[in-house]
């Protein structure tokens, strides 16, 4: 992980049944920061990637 910096994926979302990050200040991502990690968590969720228990589906 990295601090919400420029290059950090800082948000996720499910978008046409895959993950769609943004990376805060645009261009390639160089890690993931808190935010976008959880984003990233709770759209798996929504996708059905991840169960309500926690386990990958």
């Amino acid at each position: 992980g990295m601090r919400a910096a420029t290059g950090a994926i800082g948000a996720v979302q499910a978008v046409d049944g895959a993950l769609a990050p943004e990376v805060l200040g645009g261009g390639a991502p160089r890690g993931i920061c808190g935010s976008g990690l959880v984003d990233a968590v709770a759209a798996a969720l929504e996708l059905g990637w991840i169960v309500p228990s926690g386990r990958l589906a």
